[in-house]
């Protein structure tokens, strides 16, 4: 039995070889970005759901108000 890594490789080569070198190129990075995109978004989501909206409003209203705080610099 073939490794996974070996399977998908010989497939990717059977992929590449039907479309051509420089289409399975630009494939790659689409497939590439597009992981990296979805990586980001589960990655965001698991941010927001651990996140504690009390604590985060209660940051937010000790917040000076900007026009207040500009005030004071100058």
């Amino acid at each position: 039995m073939k490794k996974i890594g070996t399977v998908l490789w010989d497939g990717w080569m059977w992929f590449a070889d039907k479309v051509g070198w420089i289409n399975e190129h630009i494939l790659l990075g689409v497939v590439y970005f597009v992981f990296i995109g979805i990586y980001a978004i589960l990655y965001d989501l698991v941010l927001l759901l651990k996140a504690k909206p009390k604590s985060m409003w209660r940051n937010f209203e000790h917040q000076p108000n900007t026009l207040e705080a500009l005030e004071k610099q100058f």
